[in-house]
């Protein structure tokens, strides 16, 4: 069975309902993340447009997880706002290499709270795959 692009995206937006403050806050508070939450956090950088340099910086990706406040919209109100068709297929690419040495029972073994946000990465990255044609949306 075929999916549809329509599918890909209610599976992004229904993943993206899962990730809760609550999720993003524990994982602010990690005292030593291990590698599996530090590599999830740089694909979630990409597929919200941060660029290579920026995503694979964890200190990047602790501030992101900490952001927010007046005027500051947070890792939570980011991944609702973005719609599948605003993803880079580069970017979307390059998180799924972070994402390929975790599955979800392996993110539950390193922090339950990376669960959620694992599987909207993982989510995201399929929906633009599905897309298909190598499109770009920002010629990155």
């Amino acid at each position: 069975m075929e999916k549809s692009s329509g599918s890909g995206d209610e599976r992004v937006r229904a993943a993206a309902r899962a990730v809760s403050q609550g999720d993003i806050t524990e994982l602010s508070r990690l005292p030593a993340p291990p590698q599996g939450v530090k590599n999830m956090m740089e694909a979630v950088q990409l597929l919200l447009g941060r660029p290579v340099h920026i995503a694979t910086d964890y200190g990047k990706a602790l501030a992101l997880l900490k952001l927010r406040g007046p005027g500051k919209e947070s890792l939570v109100q980011q991944i609702h706002a973005l719609d599948v068709h605003q993803v880079d297929m580069e970017a979307a690419l390059k998180a799924k290499q972070a994402l390929a040495a975790d599955s979800v029972e392996t993110m539950q073994n390193k922090s339950m709270a990376s669960v959620s946000l694992f599987n909207w990465a993982r989510a995201m990255v399929e929906a633009v795959e599905s897309r298909g044609e190598g499109q770009t949306s920002q010629g990155k």
